[in-house]
């Protein structure tokens, strides 16, 4: 079974055969996945709200920013 055919149900069956004594770490592990994936796109949405602000900007002003002959596209 290839993993795009894995849903939720097998992901549950699985986390059911952990023992007792091991949940807490299985917890942790699950959080920190979902936080991680929750930050990745927080930040990607927060790049974003740059996107284009130096459209404006003279070329001779962004390359003197950048530090290299950078054109605009």
């Amino acid at each position: 079974m290839s993993p795009e055919q894995i849903d939720q149900n097998q992901i549950i069956a699985e986390i059911n055969l952990i023992p007792e004594d091991k949940c807490k770490e299985l917890y942790e592990l699950i959080h920190n996945f979902r936080m991680g994936l929750e930050r990745s796109h927080n930040n990607r949405d927060e790049i974003m709200q740059f996107a284009g602000s130096c459209s404006d900007m003279p070329q001779e002003k962004f390359s003197d920013l950048a530090g290299r002959d950078f054109a605009f596209a």
